[in-house]
């Protein structure tokens, strides 16, 4: 491993442990002021619906945007840190790349789009538990004792939860950040094309055995990759799943094309032709010359 990998993995590494610290001090304060909000009710006071709607948003402010707003400038550093070290990899050797507004402009739209992310994790991964709580403790006419231990629970279990999350989400965004670097280096050199290039070893999904070594126009991927950044502002994190599957889609294993001795050798129908291929991929790209 190069010195630059591993300074890589260092970032990824740091990356990671400000994401789940940063959401564990959020899940903290949300819960503190969740069990406030409900031991402070007076006796003649309901947890009703209109009580929980209210806490409900309370919760998704906390682990939405003011979880996000928190990481705006962490995110933007890594970004920004990991985007510049690109250029620096022993495919680049002896070459001394200029800082464009291009590069700045791709920078702050890395972040920006991760941003969206953090803001709507809350949304697509958690709301919906929360939701049940809430219907539940209605339904079953809980006493804001019950309602509070419960959500104790439910607030020591997102923290637990998010870890493995948070990890897989440092290493795909360092990932498609170096990426990113990397085609847009690959431009300003004047190469044509790329070489998919899979970390073989025990934990190479098929789809990265199928993909290795597979060649593709740098054209084409810098088109992909500025249609990813000219996405408008989202409104839903739905339509944004939507808008970047349709750009670059994961891999499904259904996907895969086998020989005759079931070794992958291919890919069928549309997908992403730069990594990430999956979550948690590792597959990197290496510049064609000539």
């Amino acid at each position: 491993m190069t010195t630059t990998e591993k300074y890589f993995d260092k970032l990824m590494d740091e990356y990671y442990s400000v994401l789940i610290n940063s959401w564990s001090d959020s899940v903290k304060e949300a819960s503190r002021v969740a069990i406030k909000t409900i031991t402070d009710l007076k006796p003649h006071q309901k947890a009703d619906e209109k009580f929980l709607k209210d806490l409900e948003i309370v919760i998704r402010q906390q682990l939405g945007e003011d979880f996000a707003h928190a990481l705006d400038t962490k995110v933007k550093t890594f970004s920004e840190v990991t985007y510049r070290l690109s250029g620096q990899e022993a495919q680049f050797k002896n070459v001394k790349f200029s800082f464009t507004p291009t590069d700045y402009k791709n920078i702050e739209m890395i972040k920006k789009q991760q941003v969206f992310w953090l803001a709507n994790h809350y949304d697509g991964k958690i709301s919906d538990r929360l939701a049940e709580i809430l219907t539940q403790s209605i339904e079953s006419k809980w006493t804001k004792v019950e309602l509070a231990q419960e959500l104790q629970f439910h607030f020591k279990d997102l923290v637990k939860k998010g870890m493995p999350y948070f990890e897989g989400l440092a290493e795909h965004t360092s990932l498609r950040v170096r990426e990113f670097a990397r085609l847009n280096n690959y431009a300003k050199l004047g190469a044509v094309k790329y070489q998919i290039v899979a970390v073989m070893d025990d934990r190479t999904s098929d789809i990265c055995r199928a993909l290795n070594g597979k060649v593709f126009e740098v054209k084409l991927a810098l088109e992909t990759m500025n249609a990813m950044f000219d996405t408008p502002e989202f409104t839903t994190i739905e339509e944004a799943k939507s808008r970047l599957k349709k750009l670059a889609p994961f891999i499904s294993d259904d996907q895969i094309e086998y020989d005759k001795d079931n070794v992958p050798i291919g890919i069928n129908g549309e997908h992403s032709i730069f990594p990430p291929f999956h979550w948690r991929c590792r597959s990197r790209t290496i510049m064609i010359n000539g």
